[in-house]
């Protein structure tokens, strides 16, 4: 009988990747920001008798930003919040929706970071997959072209969820309370001249600063321009 040589066989155990925290730097979100308003009787916007029914305003806001905390745990807090956007209302013209006097705060909880992005063992903020946003609002402002400004004075927050990254598309960030109505004051009286409600942000595409479209098109001028010039040497 042939003796059978067993051959010893290493068994490489096969390290799981850790991801590393996310790093600390500026966060980006572009967004449209969407709320009914009912306008009260006997101001200038409305000088009517009677309130107007609930219409929707919206505003596409340009610069959302905050400074990211480091990652800790599934955990990451956002600090220092601005944002300003700009929209229009009918018979009240132009507006800028701007923050008001407290710190916007956000916190994102539940992390997840897609292990087969490069940016995974570096700890890029491009590589989290997925998290629950909750966005603090402790006050917001509307500055119409026209002079007039408004204060919503009450707090609230808003609440998303991120399935495909912090840059997904068409995320809903969903205001809470989103139904009860939240006084719009005059700037500095009591006189109530608004009330907003479901007060929702849409995650759209960033659109480009005018200075960049400028320097675009400038550069596609010239680059025109060289074809130009050289042809006509060529000819």
């Amino acid at each position: 009988m042939t003796p059978v040589l067993l051959l010893p066989f290493a068994v490489l155990a096969v390290e799981p990747l850790h991801a590393v925290p996310v790093i600390s730097g500026q966060q980006l979100f572009t967004v449209r920001a969407d709320q009914l308003v009912t306008l009260a009787p006997g101001t200038a916007f409305n000088p009517g008798t009677v309130p107007t029914p609930p219409f929707n305003v919206s505003a596409t806001t340009t610069s959302f930003t905050f400074d990211r905390m480091m990652q800790v745990g599934t955990t990451i807090e956002f600090r220092n919040g601005n944002f300003f956007g700009r929209g229009t209302v009918d018979g009240a013209g132009g507006f800028s929706l701007l923050q008001g006097s407290g710190e916007l705060t956000a916190t994102l909880t539940n992390v997840v970071q897609d292990e087969t992005h490069p940016g995974f063992m570096s700890g890029s903020p491009e590589s989290i997959r997925s998290g629950d946003l909750v966005f603090n609002v402790p006050n917001y402002r509307l500055e119409f072209d026209n002079g007039v400004n408004l204060e919503v004075r009450d707090p609230f927050f808003f609440r998303a969820e991120f399935t495909d990254g912090l840059d997904q598309l068409g995320v809903v960030w969903t205001s809470d309370p989103l139904e009860n109505p939240l006084p719009g004051y005059l700037e500095g009286t009591q006189d109530i001249w608004a009330t907003s409600t479901n007060r929702t942000l849409t995650s759209v595409a960033a659109v480009p600063e005018p200075g960049s479209m400028a320097l675009l098109g400038c550069s596609a001028g010239g680059v025109f321009l060289r074809r130009r010039w050289n042809r006509s040497k060529r000819l």
